[in-house]
């Protein structure tokens, strides 16, 4: 969700969320955000969560490449 924008990269799909947008991710899918308008504010949900992993070492890095960029 965002107060104006957020724009997101979802492997090789760049997304512009806008005012009361949301986007469902699926797991393994690489992301990253690229940019925001200055009073952006996220809430994020993991379901189910991710119990246990709470140190990041669930996280895997992602080479730009994969994200055509």
């Amino acid at each position: 969700m965002a107060r104006r924008y957020v724009d997101i990269r979802v492997e090789q799909e760049t997304v512009r969320l806008n005012l009361n947008d949301v986007i469902l991710i699926e797991p393994g899918k690489a992301h990253t955000f690229l940019a925001a308008s200055p009073d952006y504010f996220r809430f994020v949900v993991q379901s189910p969560g991710r119990e246990g992993l709470l140190d990041g070492s669930d996280k895997v890095r992602v080479k730009h490449a994969r994200w055509g960029l």
